[in-house]
């Protein structure tokens, strides 16, 4: 029998497919509904944000973004016009005080 010969196959028998033929591909979430265009729009407002804020978290951003994103445009006006942001935020329970006594570490471990 040569290479070129097909082997010849029961009927009950399964073709064996790739494995990648069998698991389906992650798709990312999408909880906005974003278009493809607009994923990719987001996509690189991300990258040039986490260039710019490379101490933020990177869930720090994307939430940013979708909430710009998914506000109205009035609303986040009113927010900068009126100085809303410059306040305690809507769930801050910061409720004041001294401070009386604390500890300062020396990273290096020279604490004496």
């Amino acid at each position: 029998m040569t290479d070129l010969e097909e082997i010849p196959r029961h009927e009950s028998e399964e073709i064996p497919r790739h494995e990648s033929e069998e698991i389906p591909r992650h798709e990312g979430e999408n909880p906005f509904n974003y278009t493809n265009l607009e994923k990719a729009e987001r996509s690189k407002v991300l990258k040039d944000m986490e260039r710019d804020y490379p101490n933020l978290p990177y869930a720090w951003l994307e939430m940013v973004y979708d909430w710009h994103k998914n506000t109205p445009k009035e609303e986040v006006e009113d927010i900068i016009n009126n100085g809303k942001w410059e306040g305690p935020g809507q769930f801050s329970k910061n409720m004041g005080g001294i401070l009386k006594a604390c500890e300062i570490l020396d990273p290096s471990g020279n604490n004496e």
